[in-house]
């Protein structure tokens, strides 16, 4: 399913053709990333940028989400516009369908993408890269709130369950690729609050009617989800990661 790692042109800062990640741009994302994988959607890139990418991405999301919550005011200009995005769950060619349908991710035209990006499809590796490298292009372009495949544990499992990541990344990249995947995970938000009207988070209603905003943004959100919650703030965190709708009123699961 997976194609193992090998070298391509795209191998570091000092070579012809390569992604300088501190002057990328727009553009030149579309050059490098989103053209390459529509033509070969598993195309590798070079470990070393891959790497950087990683590294690099994580340090503006570090800088971007002091907490669990964070709060996106959308500019007042006209023709501003904000897209949500739901699950793309390794669906390459569902982004790029989104981006032809709506447009790329620019100042004007912002993306949250609302968690569960890997995970069952083939190619949740490469599309968390493009995210990443339009993030590095343009931080205030797109953003991403944590799902509950935003998880080890659930990447862990097979295609077949639900997951694949973990086993698509290790093919493609190894080990310590898919750690730092996991670290960017944890530092991801559970909560956006647009223009302080509108909440988006991955999950649903919390089990009880006390969970509010301000403890909210106290949770301790960098750790993986919460395996078998035990405390208020554990089940706080599981829910606003796995809570789904059901036919019966009222939460419960």
């Amino acid at each position: 399913l997976f194609r193992k790692r090998k070298s391509t042109i795209l191998q570091g800062a000092s070579d012809e053709g390569s992604v300088n990640l501190s002057t990328l741009t727009l553009r030149g994302v579309h050059k490098h990333f989103a053209e390459r994988w529509k033509k070969d959607p598993n195309d590798l890139l070079d470990q070393a940028l891959v790497n950087n990418l990683l590294a690099k991405a994580y340090e503006i999301v570090l800088k971007e989400v002091p907490c669990a919550v964070v709060n996106y005011q959308i500019p007042k200009e006209e023709d501003n516009r904000l897209i949500i995005v739901g699950d793309t769950h390794g669906q390459l060619e569902d982004v790029f369908w989104m981006f032809y349908k709506y447009g790329a991710p620019t100042p004007k035209n912002v993306f949250i993408f609302n968690g569960d990006i890997c995970d069952r499809g083939p190619n949740g590796v490469e599309i968390w890269l493009l995210l990443l490298a339009y993030k590095i292009a343009c931080p205030e372009c797109i953003f991403f709130n944590r799902g509950n495949h935003e998880d080890p544990l659930m990447n862990e499992r097979s295609q077949e369950c639900g997951g694949g990541f973990a086993r698509e990344c290790r093919t493609k990249y190894g080990q310590d690729i898919l750690a730092q995947f996991h670290h960017l995970f944890d530092a991801l938000p559970l909560v956006y609050i647009v223009n302080k009207r509108l909440m988006i988070v991955h999950g649903g209603l919390f089990r009880t009617d006390s969970v509010n905003l301000p403890q909210l943004a106290r949770l301790q959100h960098r750790r993986p989800c919460p395996e078998v919650p035990r405390t208020n703030e554990e089940y706080a965190v599981f829910d606003a990661l796995w809570s789904d709708p059901r036919v019966a009123p009222g939460p419960g699961g």
